[in-house]
């Protein structure tokens, strides 16, 4: 998959865009500088049970107990993953946390240098 984000009508804007979400987070060192993730996996702790939740730039989080809008973008950093959506920032809140030890599955946009 190439890269892109949601809404955006050109690469530069995408790029723009990203970058955007890169900087409004805190200040942790990416985890490599042009590591794109397209969707990850991971277990999240829902009512005491674990559950495997998806999330796919451009689609809804698949598993999350509330609605979230679109993911825009996944960022991850040494110490998180991001995980940016519509609803989410639109009400105020942040982006979902992850941490990097519970993701079991990583798909980078194919400009990923070591994909």
């Amino acid at each position: 998959m190439k890269f892109f984000v949601p809404a955006a009508s050109t690469p530069e804007m995408a790029d723009d865009v990203y970058l955007r979400f890169v900087k409004a987070g805190p200040s942790y060192p990416p985890a490599h500088p042009s590591a794109r993730l397209f969707r990850i996996s991971w277990r999240q702790m829902l009512d005491s049970r674990p559950v495997m939740c998806v999330a796919e730039v451009g689609k809804e989080i698949a598993n999350w107990p509330e609605p979230t809008g679109l993911v825009l973008a996944i960022i991850e950093t040494t110490q998180l993953v991001f995980v940016n959506t519509v609803d989410r920032r639109g009400r105020g809140g942040g982006p979902i946390y992850v941490g990097p030890q519970d993701v079991t599955e990583r798909v980078h946009f194919e400009d990923y240098p070591w994909a």
